[in-house]
């Protein structure tokens, strides 16, 4: 009702005594209903249940299965510079996949000197794959809040965003995001890990994609965001994983659901308000919110449409609105 809007409006601009009554009203309900803290809090409670049902990560993986001279010249000079240009294209691959490696032997380092009673539990969370931006501003309040809760939380990205996107009360996350490759040389390398060592698991994930999505396997994997989730699945093997969480239906919940199928890692998904369900080849909603073992709604409408799409998550699903943190809104 824009008329009843505007006329609340109007109102509050000329009664400054009420509006700083409402104001201050509303900002001791965020306060006491929206922080940060408080939705953390909710989101640790859920997932510490959930760490605690899938047991310890070697459970999990036991049955689961990388003019004339000028014209002359113009060919041989464009031949010798694809050649340079190949030629720089594979040494940076080189590079990056020397970066890959010793990520990973990081990580299963790390993951063995922590002695298991003294470890938190391991989130591992994808959104985009640039990191930072600031449209992602608040999943990175989010997970600072969780990783100050008792988490031990690390966030996955391909592509350097810009620094000054990442805001200062979620400062922790640069030191602790996780570079994907995104070179298909590597990616597919990542792929014949798997194929070696969980030759099932990724033969029923493959048939589930295709089915699900109506390609078959060859084109399936001519995808560079699939190939990058068995990227996304060596860094969670290596670093003992307990929990992956993504945000939206796009690619960042595509290699979440990778995780899980290929590791048996409890899934969550964070999903907002998406009329949308087919602009992304692989987005599959109906399939990634049955396999969740937790679907996070921000909205009670957005629980219900969650809901029609895919009946049996129901039970699965937390309504919890986004934070407001209140120290950057300061009382007029």
């Amino acid at each position: 009702d824009s008329t009843a809007h505007l006329a609340a409006v109007e109102l509050l601009l000329d009664d400054r005594e009420l509006a700083r009554r409402l104001g201050g009203a509303a900002r001791e309900r965020v306060a006491r209903d929206f922080s940060a803290e408080r939705m953390a809090a909710r989101s640790v409670e859920i997932y510490q249940r959930v760490v605690e049902q899938a047991g310890p990560m070697s459970t999990r993986l036991s049955g689961a299965g990388e003019s004339g001279a000028r014209r002359e010249r113009g060919p041989v000079r464009r031949v010798l510079g694809r050649g340079v240009r190949g030629l720089s294209r594979r040494r940076e691959t080189a590079r990056r996949q020397r970066e890959h490696l010793t990520l990973l032997a990081e990580l299963a380092a790390a993951n063995s000197a922590v002695a298991p009673e003294g470890a938190r539990p391991r989130l591992l969370a994808i959104a985009a794959w640039r990191f930072p931006v600031y449209s992602q501003s608040f999943v990175y309040q989010e997970l600072a809040a969780l990783d100050a809760a008792g988490f031990d939380v690390r966030l996955a990205y391909t592509a350097d965003g810009e620094p000054q996107a990442l805001p200062p009360q979620c400062a922790v996350l640069a030191s602790r995001a996780l570079r994907l490759p995104a070179e298909p040389a590597i990616t597919r390398r990542d792929l014949a890990h798997f194929r070696a060592t969980r030759p099932a698991a990724v033969a029923e994930l493959l048939a589930l994609l295709s089915r699900e999505s109506g390609r078959g396997e060859r084109q399936l994997l001519t995808d560079d965001h699939l190939l990058r989730a068995f990227s996304l699945a060596r860094i969670a093997e290596a670093w003992g994983a307990e929990v992956v969480h993504s945000y939206f239906f796009y690619e960042g919940s595509l290699a979440a659901f990778v995780v899980q199928q290929l590791l048996g890692l409890p899934r969550g998904v964070t999903c907002y308000a998406d009329h949308l369900l087919d602009d992304y080849p692989l987005k599959l909603v109906a399939l990634q919110l049955a396999r969740a073992d937790l679907v996070v709604a921000t909205a009670e409408g957005v629980r219900r449409e969650l809901a029609l799409l895919a009946p049996t998550c129901a039970p699965r699903m937390l309504v919890k609105p986004n934070a407001v943190d209140g120290r950057f809104f300061p009382p007029l």
